[in-house]
């Protein structure tokens, strides 16, 4: 007997489902829930804030404005003595502080397979009916644009808690400030008497005196951190006279040996958390490490959104919420969509972004396209007790 090889029919895989309207969308969505293949890389902005818990609607013209309101608070007066029946007096009200800023869209480079792609994925498939491979590479495709979604989150995160406002100033599409919050001009602070880098500054008085400064001019009791780069860490921080012999006398202070200890060359740094963490008045150091890479139009480069030179304090916990919106295309597509087009959409992050791979024809042939959108922007909720210290200016 003849043998003939079987025939695998490509639209029966899993692979042609993701792009296929009828049953894409749920595979779409669960290989994207479920697959160790779409890992997160760039999580920083997961630690910083959290995710709002209603979406802001979109008015007609499809903007969507946000507002972030914040009550102050303020600590308790001391008693009013009365006479008897003595009315009281009315308490003065600090109020709500608020500011408004609009959600901007954003959208991924996008992923490309022309008729010829999909013509030899079609007779690898019949030959081998076996579409892991094909699978595995479009998810490593896939997953540089979901990294691309969380390097855009850590960027105007981290520009927004370094600087109190997010300026589009990357990527090939529209340029622009997108929000200022509204954090109070006297929040905006210098680094004391000398700059951090200055080999004699006495950094961590300095830091003290910021923190207790703030404190007593708000009267915040809340539990606070710094938080400062890598960069300015190691080479500003741990390179610092003072913190180095405060390190020094902690150890040895903690060393039962009689004879002082050599001085330590690298400091690690669990012993700079435990030295700092007995000064009083110094909130603990979280150190931020964001780096992305920016593609313009005639070159590539890596950036930071935090602001060189600048230190943070603010209230531990999260800095505030992703504020996101609907994708205007996800509403308009099913009722006004072109039927040459076809477009599946998953949902990623608890629906601030959406991956969407579509079917279009160009010229007589199709073409499979999957891009990845997000309505959506880091807010500062703590904007009241957010402090931007500039380390690179004297008081």
């Amino acid at each position: 007997g003849v043998y003939r090889m079987a025939k695998f029919d490509f639209n029966n895989s899993r692979y042609a489902a993701l792009f296929n309207s009828r049953e894409g969308i749920n595979f779409l969505q669960s290989f994207i829930d479920n697959s160790e293949m779409l890992r997160i890389n760039y999580g920083w902005w997961r630690t910083q804030y959290s995710i709002a818990d209603t979406k802001t609607p979109k008015n007609a013209k499809g903007d969507a404005t946000f507002t972030v309101s914040t009550k102050k608070s303020t600590s308790a007066p001391l008693m009013d003595m009365r006479a008897p029946y003595g009315d009281s007096i009315p308490l003065d009200k600090e109020g709500f502080a608020f500011y408004s800023a609009s959600i901007p869209d954003f959208i991924t480079p996008g992923l490309v397979e022309t008729a010829m792609e999909r013509q030899y994925k079609e007779e690898y498939f019949a030959q081998f009916g076996n579409d892991a491979k094909i699978l595995q590479a479009w998810a490593e495709e896939a997953q540089l644009l979901i990294d691309s979604k969380d390097q855009t989150l850590n960027y105007l995160g981290a520009q927004l808690q370094s600087t109190g406002k997010t300026i589009c100033d990357f990527g090939r599409g529209i340029r622009g400030r997108i929000q200022k919050a509204e954090i109070p001009a006297e929040n905006f602070v210098k680094a004391g008497e000398k700059t951090w880098t200055d080999p004699t500054c006495k950094l961590l008085t300095q830091m003290v005196e910021i923190e207790y400064n703030f404190r007593e001019r708000t009267n915040y009791q809340g539990a606070m951190k710094w938080m400062v780069t890598y960069d300015m860490f190691q080479k500003v921080i741990l390179q610092n006279a003072e913190v180095r012999e405060w390190i020094q006398y902690y150890r040895d202070l903690n060393t039962n040996s009689p004879t002082a200890s050599p001085e330590i060359k690298i400091i690690p740094e669990e012993l700079f958390r435990n030295a700092t963490a007995s000064i009083p008045g110094l909130s603990p150091i979280e150190i931020v490490v964001e780096k992305e890479k920016n593609l313009e139009w005639d070159k590539t480069t890596m950036v930071n959104g935090w602001k060189e030179g600048i230190a943070v304090l603010r209230p531990v916990g999260y800095a505030g919420d992703i504020q996101y919106t609907d994708i205007l295309d996800e509403n308009l597509f099913p009722k006004f969509g072109v039927d040459e087009i076809k477009m599946v959409f998953a949902s990623l992050d608890g629906g601030i972004a959406r991956l969407v791979n579509s079917t279009v024809p160009n010229g007589r042939l199709k073409e499979w396209h999957t891009d990845l959108m997000m309505s959506a922007i880091p807010s500062l909720t703590e904007f009241p007790w957010h402090i931007i210290v500039d380390t690179t200016k004297t008081n």
